[in-house]
């Protein structure tokens, strides 16, 4: 318990910098623009301590989230030294500063995340499953294919294949497969909105688990195992593919198992007692496995044959990815490619969320929308997952405070009354108006109806985001 407070607790501090951050932005210019700044806060009301310099109180206040900053006369062009009394171009600065800072801010924790030393998975990108009437069934593409590349792009992993057809829904993609060691292209069309029956039958990877090597001091050394053992069972259920193994190892972490080899043709039990926290790039047993002399056979779908598979399906293209022959490589970008590469991540993510309501709006489901509830979840349960390194696991944090950033950014660029954005698009109307305001009193009017609208909206997303997590909110 004292972990997952701990957790909470610095999701909370991660998350008041980046607002605290945001309406930095707004202060800095405002001060730079002679504008009176009344209160600069970290929290809000009721007040725990402040200091007043510079005309400005700068205050600690009771409740420990967020930020804000408290300007003259926002809506009220007559006070002297107010915001609103100033020129147009200086208001679209000082309301477009805070969302700026979260765009900037963003830029600098993805490039410092390509800048951290972090342990990158390598491996072959094995097909596991091909769905029927799949668009990689239409390509031509079988389970025990190899994925070598994707748009000209070499896969570390099945990660970037899950990423990278997700950037490119809606449009064809080159990929280039191996079987039986022939290379050949393949064009895939993901779907926005795939079958809901695709996966009523599968094509399946069935072959013998093969072990390629064994890491030393590992569980699968002690346990006698050798590189060509063949793991026919484990506590007596047969395995048809190496996905089998890594499932049944992974739900049991920590428990002793009874794996029957096979060994030049004689069968024989064994002992390997999987560990909940291994060293880096060993995994729970110590082991390299693959499928081999594999056949491809058509099955039903069942309730449980995605979470068997031990991966994520991916369902715009009708397959199941696996990287075989796993290894961690040790990697830390120089400064300017790591830049380059934070930018690019920025663009990816922009995509992603384009994506999300094209599908929506192509039919599909609603986005998941989570507010601070369902985010904060998110950061315990990575606090908390087992077997992944510290250096990994900050690695993760920074990436998701830099979605995070990015996120708030955008959001507050939208022309959603009572945000930064609505605001901005009041001054753009004055300034096609040629000067000409909006009422002061019309204009706080909108902002607080928005106000009333987006708090009803966060109360409802915090509602559903407990109601998702129930028991799991608190760790149970």
């Amino acid at each position: 318990m004292l972990e997952i407070v701990a957790l909470i607790a610095l999701f909370l501090v991660v998350f008041s910098i980046l607002l605290l951050i945001h309406e930095g932005g707004h202060f800095f210019v405002a001060k730079a623009a002679g504008i009176t700044v009344l209160e600069f806060g970290l929290g809000f009301p009721p007040r725990l301590w402040g200091i007043r310099r510079g005309g400005t109180v700068y205050s600690i206040n009771a409740v420990p989230f967020g930020a804000f900053v408290r300007m003259l006369g926002e809506d009220d062009p007559t006070e002297p030294g107010s915001l609103a009394a100033t020129s147009a171009r200086t208001r679209l600065m000082v309301m477009g500063a805070g969302p700026f800072m979260n765009a900037l801010l963003a830029v600098v924790l993805f490039t410092v995340m390509f800048m951290f030393p972090r342990d990158v998975p390598v491996g072959e990108v094995l097909v596991q499953e091909v769905a029927n009437g799949s668009p990689a069934q239409e390509a031509g593409i079988q389970p025990g294919d190899t994925i070598i590349e994707v748009n000209g792009q070499t896969l570390d992993n099945e990660s970037d294949l899950v990423l990278l057809v997700s950037l490119k829904l809606g449009t064809r993609m080159d990929w280039t497969i191996e079987r039986d060691d022939q290379r050949f292209s393949v064009q895939v069309a993901p779907s926005f909105n795939p079958q809901d029956d695709q996966w009523e039958v599968r094509d399946v990877l069935v072959g013998d688990v093969v072990v390629q090597e064994v890491a030393e001091n590992s569980p699968a050394q002690s346990a006698g195992l050798r590189s060509g053992d063949i793991v026919a069972e484990v506590n007596g259920q047969p395995l048809e593919n190496h996905t089998d193994l890594i499932y049944l190892v992974n739900r049991d972490l920590g428990s002793s198992m009874t794996w029957t080899i096979d060994r030049g043709g004689q069968r024989f039990p064994v002992q390997v007692t999987s560990r909940v926290d291994p060293p880096q790039g060993q995994g729970a047993v110590g082991v390299i496995i693959t499928t081999v002399n594999f056949h491809t056979e058509s099955r039903p779908d069942l309730p449980d044959s995605a979470d068997r598979a031990g991966l994520a399906r991916i369902d715009a293209v009708g397959l199941t990815p696996t990287t075989v022959g796993l290894r961690f490589e040790r990697r830390s970008d120089p400064p300017w490619t790591a830049f380059g590469n934070g930018i690019t991540r920025m663009g990816e993510v922009l995509v992603l969320i384009k994506n999300e309501f094209t599908k929506w709006t192509s039919g599909g489901s609603p986005p998941e929308v989570s507010g601070p509830v369902g985010i904060g979840h998110i950061f315990v349960e990575v606090g908390q997952l087992e077997g992944i390194s510290t250096v990994n696991r900050i690695q993760f944090f920074i990436q998701l405070a830099a979605v995070i950033s990015m996120v708030l950014g955008l959001f507050n660029f939208l022309p959603i009354p009572a945000l930064d954005g609505g605001r901005i698009l009041f001054v753009l109307i004055e300034i096609a108006r040629r000067g000409k305001r909006i009422s002061p009193k019309r204009e706080g009017m909108v902002h607080l109806v928005g106000f009333a609208v987006m708090i009803s909206f966060l109360i409802l997303v915090t509602f559903v985001d407990v109601t998702r997590l129930g028991d799991s909110l608190l760790g149970g």
